[in-house]
């Protein structure tokens, strides 16, 4: 009994330790989300309306409505060799449809 422990500890703590098995398997390039062309993004301006930002960037990942105003929030995470990028852009319209604020976020991890 104990010999088959002595065997298949060694085994079980290398195969319980995350960082070496995020060396040996294969994590394919992914891409999720709106797609948020840096060109694109810049075309958005306050006061502009829903449908035109609609045209430019397409429909949001998702939407919220609060009292007085909506928010859409546009979602994209690429992850390339185990490094994840993530930008969000948040666009907050008032009652009248028009845009009155917009927010970026670019996370690296």
């Amino acid at each position: 009994m104990n010999y088959k422990m002595i065997f298949i500890l060694p085994f079980i703590l290398m195969l319980s330790n995350c960082t070496i098995l995020k060396k040996l398997i294969y994590q394919e390039n992914t891409h999720q989300g709106n797609f948020l062309d840096i060109n694109l993004t810049k075309k958005i301006k306050k006061n502009m309306s829903k449908k035109k930002i609609i045209l430019i960037l397409g429909y949001p990942n998702i939407i919220n409505y609060e009292k007085n105003n909506t928010i859409w929030y546009y979602i994209n995470i690429i992850r390339l060799n185990n490094k994840i990028k993530q930008n969000i852009i948040i666009l907050v319209f008032n009652n009248k449809n028009r845009l009155i604020n917009i927010k970026k976020i670019i996370q690296n991890k």
